[in-house]
């Protein structure tokens, strides 16, 4: 399922070094950049309403924004990621098929958003705002949270 209007984007970050068991030139980021895939578990606390906007962030700054162009769930990521190792996962996984990336016009630095938190963000404040903690709270402040 997936909102296809929503103008939401979800903030994730990205890790530097390959996933255990991975081939070492296959990281997160060369899935994103290269192959314009992602995908994340279909259990825990991760969204299960696929998001129509999906942001990357790694080296203290946003570096791309995507659009969900289509996904898929599967149990192993080969043979759908290339390159990928023939494994099982414990559950299900969203792939998502992603659109161009984005790219603001300015550097977008995380501003104190750190670590493997995820965060949600209006697209537009997300290309206008200085730092992804800031388009975070203005978003927050439009939905009257803030």
């Amino acid at each position: 399922m997936r909102d296809t209007n929503s103008n939401k984007v979800w903030v994730v970050p990205l890790a530097l070094t390959p996933w255990e068991g991975w081939p070492p030139d296959l990281t997160p980021i060369t899935e994103v950049e290269q192959h314009r895939l992602y995908h994340y578990p279909s259990e825990g606390s991760y969204p299960k309403v696929v998001p129509n906007y999906i942001a990357f962030r790694y080296r203290s700054q946003l570096q791309s924004i995507h659009h969900v162009d289509s996904y898929e769930i599967v149990d192993s990521p080969y043979p759908h990621v290339p390159g990928a190792p023939k494994l099982d996962w414990d559950m299900p996984h969203f792939l998502l098929h992603l659109g161009p990336p984005i790219k603001p016009g300015h550097t977008v630095a995380t501003g104190g958003v750190f670590g493997s938190a995820r965060h949600t963000a209006d697209l537009d404040l997300l290309l206008t705002s200085g730092t992804v903690k800031e388009a975070v709270e203005l978003t927050k402040e439009r939905a009257g949270q803030g």
